[in-house]
């Protein structure tokens, strides 16, 4: 849900205007689209394989969103550190411990 992660009101997807639409082809693409999105702005440490919407229980009210998804194996600067919520910046500070020194 959007904005559950302290410290970050735009973390998620909300998916809540999409209640009471009738599950077809074109929710399950448009619910499959904002995962993919939000997976892709605030999760930059993994790779999205596959995204599926399930929805055999939907009479009962249930949808599963199924996610397979890589870790990447480098690092990236949009990495978040623990606990400041803030972009990893290793190529900042090897710079400028240079500009200090020299």
């Amino acid at each position: 849900m959007l904005g559950e992660r302290v410290m970050q009101p735009r973390y998620g997807c909300d998916m809540r205007d999409l209640l009471f639409e009738s599950v077809n082809t074109s929710l399950k693409a448009l619910m499959a689209d904002r995962v993919k999105t939000a997976l892709l702005f605030f999760e930059p440490r993994i790779e999205t394989e596959k995204i599926d919407i399930l929805t055999d229980n939907s009479l009962e009210g249930l949808i599963q969103i199924e996610i397979v998804y890589r870790v990447r194996s480098t690092n990236s600067r949009m990495n978040y550190v623990f606990p400041f919520y803030r972009n990893e910046g290793t190529e900042i500070q090897s710079s400028q411990r240079v500009a200090a020194g020299g």
